[in-house]
């Protein structure tokens, strides 16, 4: 269960924001290579979205280390990134402007599965073995990047309502819309695809249709979000010494 390994923090503080920046880098250049590493010597991955963007970032509780992040970005005169980089239906682009909708982005979790694997000895008589390690290691990986989200998606839900945010946007892969949709949030494609680090698509969700289908789907799914109350907390509501990042 989430709560039981994870919690969000809302980063409302600059030293909140370097954690976030890092975390993006540390997946986005070096993991998967979407950014250029030589473009952020200082490793904070950040583009000019991030100054007018709500961040989020995850923190395991066994292990005391921050293992994912998440931004929503709020709507300003040049509207959001999605318009930015793809064609968009003209009948959806007025509401983009509006103060009721946010771009989610920047949806990152590391890897930190690959790095705890163990190789297999040279005198193990189970040849399957590797398969099913690798197998078994991209199940833990799913799962945990789906549950991950789901508190990210949560927390950012539990923000929106308290800001009157009503809709949300998203540019993403087909491969993570799926993703997306497995947890009952309803994606509506609302325009064409555009390459951007592949091909992308860009979506709509109805917040409040979404949170409804999310309650009526897995139980447990329907307990964890009906605890609202544990959805985040402020990084500037923490303890001193808080942002220190684990090794």
């Amino acid at each position: 269960m989430f709560d039981k390994r994870y919690e969000v923090i809302l980063a409302d503080t600059a030293e909140a924001q370097r954690i976030h920046y890092q975390l993006r880098y540390q997946v986005y250049c070096l993991e998967e290579g979407f950014e250029a590493h030589d473009n952020f010597p200082d490793h904070m991955e950040r583009d000019e979205w991030d100054e007018n963007a709500v961040h989020f970032i995850v923190r395991s509780k066994q292990s005391m280390e921050w293992v994912a992040a998440m931004r929503l970005v709020l709507p300003r005169q040049e509207g959001l990134p999605l318009e930015n980089l793809c064609s968009v239906d003209s009948n959806v682009m007025p509401f983009s402007h509006n103060e009721n909708v946010a771009e989610v982005s920047r949806i990152c979790i590391k890897d930190t599965f690959r790095r705890k694997r163990q190789p297999v000895a040279d005198n193990d008589d189970n040849l399957a073995r590797p398969d099913a390690d690798e197998k078994a290691v991209a199940r833990q990986q799913r799962y945990k990047k789906s549950e991950i989200m789901l508190g990210l998606f949560r927390a950012a839900s539990v923000y929106s309502r308290e800001h009157n945010i009503r809709n949300w946007l998203f540019l993403t892969t087909p491969a993570l819309a799926r993703l997306i949709n497995q947890m009952n949030i309803q994606l509506i494609k609302i325009g064409s695809a555009c390459l951007h680090r592949g091909k992308r698509f860009p979506f709509m969700a109805d917040l409040k249709e979404s949170e409804n289908r999310i309650r009526r789907g897995c139980s447990v799914v329907e307990e964890m979000f009906s605890r609202s109350e544990l959805a985040y907390r402020a990084f500037s509501e923490l303890q001193p010494g808080y942002d220190n990042l684990a090794a």
